[in-house]
């Protein structure tokens, strides 16, 4: 198997495909852990009086029951837009139904071996974005969720050290880490994979009108440095 590592190789388009389907797994998952997490999202949002969330959250559990019935797994399907060649053979079609049949060619015998490397491949990718374009970093969401859990922390250790009682402050505490994370929409206009789609349609336009370039034919350190021309440009606009 041969593996893309590296954002100056790296087609776009593969990896708007691999950065999809991880979005899908984030946003449904695909095994008993992932049913868990739904329906303890459900809970919290049902209690805490947020309805819409709670609905949305039904219909992503049962995304995800659908998932799990029938093996598909968007997180080793994330994998395969980042394999150039398996067994000799390039990897050209990245259509939903052609990386599923490749996960089932790979799937019994050699796809955790294919993991540990991809993993390997993820991780100097994602190295090369932070060097280069600054991404990777903590957002406002993820300090927010951190800073929950430190306060949850403190409070377990006041009770651990002083025998008071913290556990109504606690409970709200996991209340709200848990509802912190909001659904994401996978069914009708809001649907976050044709949103995703649209954007990156949007962004190949832009750089088709302003910098006469095919955007889906650039690599990934090229089609994020076309969009910082791009922003550098409009920049410059608005000095005018």
């Amino acid at each position: 198997m041969t593996m893309y590592d590296s954002i100056e190789e790296l087609p776009i388009e593969r990896f708007q495909k691999y950065n999809k389907m991880l979005m899908i797994d984030a946003g449904l998952g695909s095994d008993l852990t992932a049913l868990d997490a739904h329906l303890a999202k459900v809970s919290e949002y049902i209690k805490a009086g947020e309805l819409t969330n709670a609905a949305t959250e039904i219909d992503n559990l049962r995304t995800t029951l659908y998932n799990v019935q029938n093996g598909l797994t968007p997180h080793f399907l994330s994998l395969i837009p980042l394999m150039a060649e398996v067994d000799g053979e390039p990897v050209s079609d990245l259509s939903d139904e052609a990386l599923k049949a490749t996960y089932e060619r790979l799937k019994d015998v050699t796809f955790g071996q294919h993991e540990k490397v991809a993993a390997e491949v993820k991780k100097k990718i994602e190295a090369e974005l932070k060097a280069y374009f600054n991404q990777g970093g903590e957002t406002a969401a993820s300090k927010e969720y951190y800073e929950l859990m430190r306060r949850r922390a403190l409070l377990m250790c006041d009770e651990i050290t002083e025998g008071s009682d913290h556990s109504e402050e606690i409970r709200a505490i996991e209340s709200q880490m848990v509802r912190s994370d909001k659904p994401r929409v996978f069914q009708g206009l809001q649907n976050a994979e044709v949103l995703y789609d649209k954007n990156f349609v949007g962004c190949c336009i832009a750089i088709a009108q302003n910098l006469n370039m095919d955007a889906k034919r650039m690599t990934v350190l090229e089609y994020y440095r076309a969009i910082e021309v791009l922003e550098e440009q409009q920049k410059q606009l608005k000095k005018r």
